[in-house]
């Protein structure tokens, strides 16, 4: 019995040395990594060092629809009508294709209509982009805007003669001339404006009985050649020539110009 017992604890410290023998440099390894931190003493307490946790695999990129180029798409919406159309009128009998067609240009006439409905209405609420406001088209404003117009086509008229000189180059045997020359006199009659005559020919017209002939003048002002009856600007600040007109215009265009190229920059009225 004694024996028995002997030889079961021999076993088991057997047992525990090889135990022993396999986990030492375990622990030996668990403990490394604070080596130095022991030094300070067996009551220190380290942390073990944090392993980064594994990231989870990332998920696959789907990549971005592509979007459709919108001219391309338009010009496919007009090449299938286009087709359509082509095809119905190849075979004008029969009811599908002539159906087809119909179907495709009643969804381009709704497409239109659509975008001129919302073209207005955009308008309606953002006047920076109402054009009409700027040179109306109703009625009601129109007949206001051409008021407002015609007083400041007077005013600018009246006002010539600070900074400019009107000429008028003209030949006596020419018609456009002849019915001109009144429609010029009585424009400058109604707003006090002074126009100075040249006759290339010699002779005068009726209305301009004080003409001056030319000698040089019209050649001087870059209108030698040049059609007559010529209406020009003298800007006395400048001395340029500004021409008005070429030709017989009537009084309404006659005071337009002037306003134009007197009062408003170019692109301005636009």
């Amino acid at each position: 019995m004694l024996r028995n017992r002997l030889q079961e604890t021999e076993l088991g410290l057997a047992t525990l040395a090889v135990i022993l023998f396999v986990t030492l440099p375990a622990v030996a390894d668990a403990t490394s990594y604070c080596a130095e931190q022991r030094e300070l003493g067996w009551s220190f307490y380290c942390d073990p060092p944090k392993r980064p946790r594994p990231q989870p695999p990332s998920a696959p990129e789907i990549p971005a629809p592509t979007a459709i180029d919108p001219l391309e798409e338009v010009a496919q919406m007009r090449q299938r009508l286009d087709r359509a159309r082509a095809t119905a009128l190849l075979d004008p009998r029969n009811d599908d294709k002539v159906a087809e067609y119909v179907a495709l240009q009643n969804e381009s006439v709704d497409r239109a209509g659509t975008f001129s409905d919302t073209w207005r209405r955009v308008l309606w609420t953002r006047p920076e982009l109402d054009y009409t406001l700027k040179r109306p088209v109703g009625n009601l404003a129109k007949n206001t805007w051409l008021d407002a117009r015609r007083e400041a086509q007077k005013e600018a008229a009246a006002s010539l003669g600070e900074r400019y000189g009107v000429i008028f180059v003209y030949s006596s045997t020419c018609p456009y001339c002849q019915a001109y020359s009144p429609v010029l006199r009585h424009w400058a009659d109604a707003n006090g404006v002074h126009v100075l005559p040249v006759t290339v020919d010699g002779a005068m017209l009726p209305e301009w009985p004080d003409s001056q002939l030319d000698d040089g003048q019209v050649a001087k002002m870059g209108l030698a050649g040049k059609p007559v009856p010529a209406t020009v600007l003298f800007d006395s600040e400048t001395n340029q020539v500004v021409p008005i007109a070429f030709g017989a215009i009537s009084a309404d265009e006659l005071g337009e110009r002037v306003l134009l190229q007197t009062r408003v920059e170019v692109g301005d009225d636009y």
